[in-house]
């Protein structure tokens, strides 16, 4: 045989037994060579033979290195980070697992892309950003607000803030900032946004639930109105039931759903959050008779609704423990328990669809009661397990004091992280409720407490009442398939998926 025609026989046959990486991947396209640094194929490695590639398809980037590669989906990313520093470098930042459940772990990971000149790297960012987001640049038109609570969650707030716009700028999202200067800031820049949106596309909240109450109560004028402008939780307080309610309870979960949002914007299609409608009464002792006058105290938006008895005793005593974050609630729970401390109490409910009595009572010395619109009122406080944050209607919760005892009690409290403890005998829970009133009975005023959205209100009654208005959310939900019981997707079995 000639040696010709055996040479291109063999040439054919290796061709066959290893595959040219530039055939892509399934059909994918190839955007650019490179040589990667960082976090993938499980490892950290460097590679600088230049033999690397970067492809793509309609919904997956595909890192190519020698035999391996590895897909990381479009939805996972947030975008590309140009180091200025080096003139042949960037980055692409995205996570490799969506943990939606998890407040204490969202990895975001940077793939550093080394070329040989600075025009290469800087083809190589255009065509990412076109991949990513669109030929027109479409992420680079949006423009958002962000106020900061810089005291949140044991002064996180200014880290977060940064943390969080850094990745939106890598998505080339622009981002004006600014922080609130004390108690009742958010409200007035809320009323000012309502006036004035100012060519914003939307609100982002870096803070806690009480910040974010009071932004919404601006925007709202106390729910008395409904406004355009969507919003968004960036978790940074020691709470966070809002964002743990929409799936978001850590803030870089909640910044890609943000990307993802604007990515694919569709003002019309983003999720609504019905707004609760809450009003404090207060009661005086009438001149004679020992009578009650009852007079309106203060009325506004609740995004978590209200809590009493022992719930409200647990936030009073741990306000000293604030600075050991969400433990100081289980520790605080425990001495409440022991505690067991009396609370008579009336509710009054009325369903949704009208079903059943009108109005239905119940009165009884309480050990604990609330009225709750969301499933959490924290990270790992589940109330209602069966609310949801984007269903009309509110969930009562009620337990008789003279219906447990305290090994009972310390079981309810250590169901409470994923709302198990409704399934005990003594836990009442009612759904879909169209208004709900508690009554404290208390011979003392002092004693007439409770905790509207984390924040203490004085009164003899509150009232939670559903209401047509809505909140729009700058929120997208992607679900988790294959995801394990921590909510942390696991990679596909060949090894060079990211989930």
């Amino acid at each position: 045989m000639a040696p010709s025609l055996l040479r291109y026989l063999l040439l054919i046959a290796a061709l066959s037994i290893f595959p040219s990486v530039e055939a892509g991947v399934d059909g994918s396209d190839v955007l650019f060579s490179t040589s990667f640094s960082g976090h993938i194929f499980g490892r950290h490695i460097y590679s600088n033979y230049g033999g690397d590639t970067v492809n793509a398809d309609a919904d997956n980037l595909y890192l190519m290195s020698g035999s391996r590669y590895e897909t990381i989906p479009k939805s996972r990313i947030y975008g590309v980070r140009v180091d200025s520093d080096n003139e042949r470098q960037l980055a692409l930042t995205y996570t490799p697992a969506i943990i939606e459940s998890s407040a204490k772990s969202f990895p975001v990971e940077k793939l550093q892309m080394n070329f040989t000149s600075e025009i290469a790297r800087k083809n190589a960012a255009i065509k990412l950003q076109e991949v990513l987001f669109g030929s027109d640049k479409a992420l680079s038109h949006h423009r958002l607000r962000m106020v900061v609570n810089p005291w949140s969650g044991r002064r996180r707030g200014e880290q977060i803030q940064r943390e969080t716009v850094e990745l939106l700028q890598d998505a080339k999202i622009a981002v004006d900032v600014i922080h609130t200067n004390g108690e009742g800031h958010a409200i007035e820049l809320g009323k000012e946004l309502k006036t004035d949106p100012s060519g914003y596309d939307g609100v982002l909240i870096v803070g806690g639930d009480g910040t974010l109450n009071e932004f919404v109560n601006g925007l709202t004028e106390f729910g008395t109105s409904e406004s355009l402008l969507p919003v968004m939780h960036i978790p940074a307080g020691t709470g966070n039931g809002v964002g743990a309610s929409l799936g978001v309870a850590h803030p870089n979960r909640a910044t890609l759903g943000v990307i993802q949002v604007l990515k694919n914007w569709n003002p019309q299609a983003l999720p609504r959050m019905p707004l609760v409608k809450y009003t404090t009464v207060l009661g005086y002792n009438m001149e004679g008779g020992g009578a009650t006058d009852y007079r309106v105290g203060e009325t506004g938006v609740s995004l978590l609704g209200c809590q009493s008895a022992i719930l409200t005793d647990v936030d009073i005593g741990s306000q000293c423990l604030r600075c050991i974050g969400s433990t100081r609630y289980p520790i605080c729970g425990l001495w409440q328990v022991l505690r067991n401390h009396s609370h008579p109490m009336q509710l009054e409910f009325e369903y949704l669809d009208d079903s059943g009595d009108a109005v239905q009572e119940i009165t009884d010395d309480m050990s604990l009661l609330a009225i709750v619109n969301v499933p959490k009122i924290a990270t790992d406080f589940t109330l209602s397990p069966e609310g949801s944050a984007l269903e009309k209607g509110l969930d009562t919760v009620h337990v008789a004091r003279g219906d447990t005892n305290f090994r009972s009690r310390l079981s309810m409290l250590l169901g409470m992280e994923d709302g198990s403890y409704t399934q005990s005998p003594a836990v009442h829970v009612n759904r879909k409720l169209k208004r709900a009133t508690i009554t404290s009975n208390h011979t003392y005023p002092a004693q007439n407490v409770i905790t509207i959205d984390g924040e203490v209100k004085q009164g003899s009654r509150f009232k939670m009442e559903t209401t047509d208005l809505h909140l729009r959310l700058l929120h997208h939900m992607e679900p988790s398939t294959g995801a394990t019981s921590d909510g942390i997707v696991q990679p596909s079995d060949n090894g060079n998926q990211v989930m």
